[in-house]
């Protein structure tokens, strides 16, 4: 009765984190300047010059000026973007970011299966099968 337990406590906890990383996002390894990222409509990755990594769910310019859009306590909110403070500007991968999430689930799955199938009793050398 332990070792089912135990079983299920293992594949409860690899579903979980399973569940934490299906949020996965893959930036592309390019670089894009704030007109690119603007034209593109697409989640961005801001690195500024002081190291601080800043998430946006699109980059869009008003005027000559660009601001970065964000959801701030289920609101939408719009923050100006210096370009001077800016490190590097990467865009989200869509086509890897699914990829990505896909790989996590069906490996976890897989593990989950592997552990159950490794954690079912062994039959003895001398069992026999009769086939009716």
């Amino acid at each position: 009765m332990r070792q089912v337990s135990f079983v299920k406590k293992i594949i409860c906890s690899i579903l979980v984190l399973s569940l934490t990383l299906q949020g996965c996002t893959v930036y592309r390894k390019n670089p894009v300047t704030l007109q690119e990222a603007s034209e593109q409509y697409a989640k961005v990755r801001i690195t500024r010059i002081d190291g601080k990594k800043v998430r946006f769910v699109k980059i869009t310019k008003i005027d000559s000026s660009y601001y970065g859009v964000k959801w701030v306590r289920g609101e939408k909110v719009r923050l100006p973007i210096n370009p001077t403070d800016v490190s590097i500007i990467r865009v989200v991968n869509k086509s890897a970011s699914l990829w990505a999430n896909i790989a996590i689930a069906v490996g976890t799955l897989g593990i989950g299966v592997l552990i159950y199938i490794l954690s079912q009793p062994v039959l003895d050398e001398d069992a026999t099968f009769q086939l009716e």
